[in-house]
């Protein structure tokens, strides 16, 4: 199973390819959290979009996640992400893992 992996921290956004339990491949961006959750969720889309295929996506937080609802409520400048059940439209054919 290949599986997406985001770490959405407060000034970097940390991403890769976990494959069979091994991390193959890493790199990261800038949160740019002064810009809001909208740009943070439009970051991760894009990330996604250029690491396609994939079979399931998984992300990591700071804060409070509610998984069913996709808001992630963040104590960092990220303030709240809300549209994470857009992201979830986005990618409908891959599992989707939400943590803190």
């Amino acid at each position: 199973m290949k599986i997406l992996v985001f770490d959405i921290g407060g000034t970097a956004i940390k991403y890769g390819i976990c494959q069979d339990g091994h991390l193959m491949e890493t790199s990261e961006c800038p949160t740019e959290a002064y810009k809001g959750g909208p740009h943070i969720l439009e970051t991760i889309c894009t990330l996604a979009e250029q690491s396609l295929p994939f079979d399931a996506i998984g992300i990591s937080t700071a804060g409070q996640v509610n998984p069913e609802e996709g808001i992630s409520f963040m104590p960092t400048a990220t303030s709240r992400i809300t549209q994470v059940h857009s992201f979830r439209k986005s990618f409908r054919s891959v599992s989707m893992f939400l943590s803190q």
